[in-house]
């Protein structure tokens, strides 16, 4: 009976926990394909989940400064703080959005694609759904331990002289989705 209850513990609490902290790229990879596609950019925004704070930040902060970044921190606890953190980030911004259950609902991705498209803000996202459904980068965790960069250039026209065919070369874009 100790060992059901056990198991259960860990199918429903670390299992989750376990499965979106390896969904998202490292921050360093993440920050360094920022650079690499935006290196005019001073600022980045960054919205993560709460609980993902604590284990990431540390490492948001060194791959902000080894990249030359000034970082602001949007930890979302609840919904609402999604709507309160995109009304603070200017626009025309590079926002990054990390993989989490709070960002994976429907809702909640719908109301960040509508709002980072108003505000002209250069999504980064670390899923292949955010990326399909409208994000303007995703650089997305494979299986074999590398990293897919995805960009949607469908609902970002204003960026499409950005993306020219030396820097998809240069970058390592695997796909662009016009």
């Amino acid at each position: 009976m100790t060992r059901r209850i056990l198991q259960g513990f860990l199918l429903m609490y670390l299992l989750p926990v376990w499965l979106f902290s390896v969904s998202n790229p490292s921050s360093p990879k993440i920050f360094y394909v920022i650079k690499s596609l935006f290196p005019e950019t001073q600022k980045v925004y960054v919205l993560i989940d709460q609980n993902s704070l604590p284990g990431e930040k540390e490492n948001i902060a060194r791959a902000a400064a080894q990249n030359k970044f000034k970082v602001t921190i949007f930890p979302v606890d609840l919904a609402a703080d999604i709507s309160k953190a995109l009304r603070e980030i200017p626009e025309n911004s590079v926002v990054v959005v990390y993989n989490s259950e709070i960002f994976s609902n429907k809702s909640s991705k719908l109301f960040i694609l509508k709002k980072s498209k108003e505000k002209k803000l250069a999504l980064v996202a670390c899923t292949e759904d955010y990326s399909r459904s409208g994000a303007l980068v995703g650089i997305i965790p494979q299986a074999s331990g590398k990293t897919k960069i995805v960009v949607n250039l469908k609902h970002s026209p204003a960026y499409q002289s950005k993306f020219t065919s030396d820097l998809v070369q240069q970058t390592g874009i695997a796909e662009v989705i016009r």
